[in-house]
This record gives structure tokens, sequence and C-alpha cells, in this order.
């Protein structure tokens, strides 16, 4: 917008094209050295811009009248419109010209209402139309994975305690597979490293124990052979606590 400003009142394009036709060796492509400057580097600026603005409608058409008028304007320059008089030879390029930059002015404000617009969140619905299905969709899937996550969270609460319970069962329970007095307590006795301390043994067990023999009903075995083997059990318990 400076280069613009100063171009317009100065008229530097013609000395920028008389120093490069002057180079080139032609001092009659004046006009078509800074014009062909000029669609190099601002046509390059304006498709940067254009890109940046392209969700503002307001903004692509003030850029839009304002290419229009560029062209114009350069082609009246190069005589390809036809003028009949001078007057309007030297005035019609520079009010094309003009009017040109003020389209650019007035699209770089549009955006920049947009842009604030924007930020407070007053556009119109339809221009963000597509950004709101965008942020519906994201929440739905967002909604799906944690209804998925909460139900799986619903099912390890409810498969929790019964893994607790059949972990306190199993280890409650003694293993029968293991012998009474395995290989590693007998090396610890026999190093005497290790003392198990004898545990008392009730003596209601007797009762209890009677008890549940009677109810199973094995009248081959006599009263001396079941305590024997009441003691030899609580030997090995013994054992198997050490």
């Amino acid at each position: 917008l400076l280069w613009a400003s100063l171009d317009a009142a100065t008229d530097v394009h013609h000395a920028i094209g008389a120093g490069l036709a002057t180079l080139a060796g032609h001092p009659q492509w004046v006009d078509y050295c800074w014009l062909t400057l000029y669609c190099l580097v601002f046509g390059a600026l304006a498709i940067r811009l254009a890109m940046e603005t392209w969700h503002s409608l307001g903004t692509q058409a003030a850029l839009a009248l304002a290419a229009v008028l560029y062209v114009a304007s350069g082609m009246a320059v190069m005589h390809l419109i036809p003028l009949e008089t001078p007057l309007l030879k030297i005035v019609v390029p520079t009010a094309l010209e003009m009017l040109a930059h003020l389209s650019v002015v007035i699209a770089i404000g549009l955006f920049a209402r947009y842009v604030h617009l924007d930020a407070q969140g007053k556009l119109p619905v339809r221009l963000r139309h597509k950004e709101v299905k965008r942020k519906r969709r994201s929440r739905g899937k967002l909604a799906v994975v944690s209804d998925q996550s909460d139900a799986a969270e619903k099912d390890e609460e409810q498969t929790t305690p019964a893994k607790a319970e059949s972990a306190a069962r199993s280890t409650a329970a003694p293993s029968p597979s293991r012998p009474a007095g395995g290989p590693l307590s007998q090396a610890a006795r026999s190093s005497g490293a290790v003392k198990p301390a004898p545990q008392p043994v009730a003596e209601d067990d007797d009762d209890a124990d009677e008890d549940d023999d009677d109810a199973d009903g094995d009248q081959k075995l006599s009263r001396a052979e079941r305590k024997r083997l009441k003691k030899l059990a609580r030997r090995d318990q013994q054992r198997r606590a050490a």
C-alpha cells in the first residue's frame, strides 16, 4: 500500500521501466518492462492475499474488482483500449489505477471487519455453517467415544469384585499338590537357619473333627485310628506353616 501511494504520487514506475529498458538495450520497451515487473511482484502478493482472505466474500469481491481495474489500467497504458482524445489517454489510466488502489484498501478494511466479528462470534450462520457442522461432527464422535469409555469402566467395575473374590478364594484355599515338608523346608531345617514356631492347636478341634467324622458316617475306623490320623494331619499343617 505504501508503494502504491508512492507510485500514484510520483509515477516512479516510469523511472523503473526506463532503467530496465536501458539495461535490456531496447529503450522503447519502457511500458513493457515496468508492467512485467509489477505483474510478477504484485501478482504473487495478490494471490497470497486472496488465499488469506478466502472466507470473506466481500473481501474477495473487492480484490476481484481491483484486479479488473489494474488490468484495464495496464491495457490503457499499452494503448490496447482505443481512446480518441489526448485528455482521455491521460485521465483514464490514472483514474483506473486510483480506483484499483481504492478497491484494495476497501478489501483490507472488509477483511479486518470479518476478523473482528469472527473473534467476537457475531458472524451470520450462513458464513459459518461449515464450521458449525464440523464442530457438531467432532462433538458427536467425542460423545460416542465417551459413551464407550463409560461402558468399559462400568464393565471393569463389575468384574473387579468378582476377580477379587476369586483371587481371595484361590489364596485362602490350600494347595493339595504341594507335598508336606518340601525340599526347601527340609533344607532350611537341616541348616538350622529357620526354626519354625509351633502353632497352638485349640482343643475344640478334636470335637469338631469328631463331629465331622461322625457326620461322614465312616464306621470302619476305630477311635484310636482316627486320633492318630488327626495328629498326623496337625503335623503336616505345622510343617506347611513352617
